[in-house]
Order: structure tokens, then sequence, then C-alpha cells
């Protein structure tokens, strides 16, 4: 099977496909190859419209290909593991070698203990070798650099890898399925209402299965229907064409840039007895930290259009701020604090102002319960909201 593979991948040299990000992405592709070896299997003909890559690693464990999982973590991982486990003056000493501010051997001299001379020359290893493999140093550079800092890590001896140390995430198939309906209840501006929502993919801030050590949310197409029972009124609250939030945590080594996109329709309160469904479209940059007390947070620079016949000229458009924090509480417990103001100054000049305190807590493995808290103003008009949601994946 193996070698049957590999002479399927040789037939495929100088062959161009099509990429589609939603269904045939790289790693749909890779079920090809696993059923050029074993013919017998149909791995690709069990997807939908829809085909993620944590999915199709479910789908081969489930066909009882893997027989055992080893974890290797990424080069990023290791130097961010490292990182933890120094002082910050040692991090500082690491720096001043990666920056070839003072020479490896300098701190072998040094009157620093030895272990601690060997945990700040493994990170300074490992980040001369990123560096190197993300091409921010030129072959010469690295090579000079890394022979001179592994000169001086072997006068200190062996020692534990630190590698043997670092966490090993959940695996993947392990964690609950893509697909995602909710039911809701709650009261909103006085008025009780009941809702009903589905996500085709795939994950949120708020996830604990699959976001680890940032926050990472990736929804395509999710709706919401609501009814509120004294109008006897059935509305479509709100559709997420796609929206994408990556909140990365800088450190000393790493300084990602943490960014949003959200665009399609939400209903919002343009009157002061009546929300208007409008389309938005709304982006944001900014920096994150990661803190051992508050968790992660962040704080986004943001724009934003609204379009819709309700607003003064059709639209609005505007900037502002948004802040927020995420922690994991406990194993089953997570929660996200999130404060944010826009400003519109063209077409409906307005301020939108809004605070959020959502609860999300994992019952069993397809199985979660949301508490969501809201206070908004629009256009001077003040409006609390509170839900609760049972979220069932499938």
């Amino acid at each position: 099977e193996i070698r049957r593979m590999v002479r399927h991948i040789k037939e495929l040299d100088k062959i161009y496909t099509d990429y589609f990000f939603f269904d045939e992405n790289c790693s749909y592709n890779l079920l090809y190859l696993i059923e050029a070896a074993r013919p017998s299997v149909h791995l690709t003909d069990q997807f939908g419209v829809f085909v993620l890559p944590v999915d199709t690693i479910k789908k081969i464990h489930e066909e009882g290909f893997i027989t055992s999982v080893d974890f290797r973590p990424a080069k990023s991982t290791v130097i961010k593991h490292q990182l933890s486990g120094l002082s910050n003056s040692n991090i500082q000493t690491a720096l001043s070698i990666i920056n070839r501010q003072i020479k490896a051997k300098e701190l072998v001299n040094s009157s620093a203990q030895r272990e601690e001379k060997i945990r700040i020359l493994d990170l300074a290893i490992n980040e001369i070798q990123y560096l190197y493999v993300k091409e921010d140093i030129t072959k010469k550079e690295y090579k000079l650099h890394i022979l001179e800092a592994l000169s001086a890590r072997s006068k200190l001896g062996k020692t534990e890898s630190a590698v043997d140390d670092i966490p090993v995430p959940p695996h993947p198939e392990a964690g609950h399925d893509s697909r995602r309906i909710s039911f809701g209840l709650g009261i909103y501006d006085n008025d009780i209402f009941q809702e009903i929502a589905f996500r085709p993919a795939f994950t949120d801030l708020l996830d604990m299965d699959y976001i680890h050590d940032k926050g990472a949310q990736i929804e395509f197409f999710d709706g919401k229907l609501r009814y509120y029972p004294s109008d006897q009124k059935l509305c479509l609250q709100q559709l997420d064409f796609v929206d994408i939030i990556s909140i990365a945590p800088r450190n000393e080594l790493f300084k990602p840039f943490s960014w949003k996109i959200n665009t399609g329709f939400k209903r919002k309160p343009v009157q002061v007895d009546d929300d208007t469904l409008l389309y938005q479209l709304n982006t944001g940059g900014g920096v994150s930290m990661q803190n051992d007390y508050l968790g992660l947070c962040y704080a986004l620079l943001e724009t934003e259009l609204n379009v819709g016949g309700a607003l003064k000229d059709n639209y609005a458009w505007g900037g502002g701020l948004s802040l927020g924090m995420i922690k994991q509480i406990e194993t089953f417990w997570k929660i996200h604090l999130l404060g944010r103001t826009i400003r519109f100054v063209l077409g409906d000049d307005h301020t939108s102002s809004s605070v959020d305190l959502l609860n999300n807590f994992k019952i069993s493995k397809n199985n979660h319960l949301s508490i969501e808290l809201r206070r908004e103003k629009n256009w001077r008009h003040y409006k609390s909201q509170a839900e609760i949601l049972w979220h069932h994946f499938f």
C-alpha cells in the first residue's frame, strides 16, 4: 500500500488541481492518496458541502487507519514552552545571544547556574533555527550563529529534553463534531423570546476542544431565527456569511497581529420599538497578550459599515475600539468578557456601544450550555438581553 501511494505521488508530478478552501482543500486531497493506497475505501465520497481538516482526521480514524499517535510539537510551540520556564532576566540574556549582542560563550563562563545556562542556550538555539526557517536571517549568518551557540551548549553536557515536558494537547478526533444546532430562551428589552440557531462550521472563541493557547473563531453561515410569543413574530435575527477572529498573544519573541472580519446580516435597534435587519461588514486589527490571572486579553481597532433602508442615506460607516478578556475558569467552563464602541461618522451619524458577558459550559462531548448577558446602546436607546442556550454538535 505504501509503495502504491508513493508511485501515485510520483504520477502527480506537475499535475495541476484546483484548490477550494471550503471543500477540496489540502486536507481533503490527502484522502485521495489513502484511497490510491487502498482502493477498497471511499473516504472522499463521505463528505458533503464543507470539508474541515479535523473531520478528515476523524474519518480516517473511524476507518481504522490510525494505530498510534505521537505528539510532535512545532518549533514555535517548543519556543513558547521554553519561554514560560525562564525568568525575565534569563529571557533578556537569551535575546542578547539571539541578537548577537553577547556571545554564547560569555554565558558559559558566567556565574549563572548550569541549569539556567542550558535553558537559555536551548531557547536561543531553537529561536535561531526558527529565524532561519522563516528566512529572517541569511544562510551565512545562520551557520556562524548556530555553530557558535551549539559549541557553547556542548560544553554544558546533557540534560532532560524540555520537549518531553510540553503538555500534549487533546487529540483532534476526540473533540466535538463540526456542525452545531442551538435552542435558546431569553429576554430582550422586557420581551420573552425563543431562538433556534444553526452553524455548519466550525468553532468560536469559547470553544474548549480545539482552541488552546490562543483565541480563534471560524464560523460560516451562522444563522439565528427568533420568535417573540407576545407579538407572534418570527424574524431572522442574524446570518453571518463569514465570521473569523484570530486573537494571537504576543511575547518577547513572537509579535503576531490579531485581527477579525465579519460580514452578514444582523438585526439592530434602529427605532425605539422596532429592530431592523441590516447588512454589516466589520473588520479590525490589534494586539493581545496572555495573563496568568486575566487570561487572554486583547484590544482591536475596528471599522464597521451598516447598510439598510432604515438608516439615514441608507448606510452608516465608522470606527471604534473593542476590548476583551477570554479565560478558561475550569476544564468545563470558559468566559468571554467584551466591551465595544463604534462611532458612525458617515451616513447615519450615531454611536453604538455594548458590553457582553458570555459563559460556555461543557456538559458532554457534543452538548454545551451557554449563558449570555448583554447591555447595549444604539441611537440613544438602551436595551438589555439575557439568554440561555443549549448547543448540540453533530
